[in-house]
């Protein structure tokens, strides 16, 4: 059953937490590795961090996966580095 945009992920840690989270979202991925940013580029990976969107927790871990430095991420997301660095894989 979908929700209208909320969810509930009770965990031992934030990670645990995050992952029930996504596997509440009934997207058909289980993990932060969504396919389809693989052959999209960097930059453009980037570009689409600066508006928020329902897809930026997944750019956000492709980015990290590419070696995209915390610091940058944070500055563009707006989003705490500490939070950054509990996706990072």
């Amino acid at each position: 059953m979908m929700a209208t945009g909320e969810i509930m992920a009770i965990g031992r840690n934030f990670e645990e937490a995050l992952l029930k989270g996504v596997r509440s979202l009934e997207i058909g991925t289980y993990s932060l590795n969504i396919n389809k940013f693989k052959n999209i580029q960097s930059n453009e990976l980037i570009e689409r961090l600066k508006q928020p969107d329902d897809e930026g927790l997944f750019i956000i871990a492709e980015l990290l996966r590419r070696g995209i430095e915390v610091e940058k991420i944070s500055s563009i997301s707006k989003i705490d580095k500490y939070f950054i660095n509990k996706i990072k894989i």
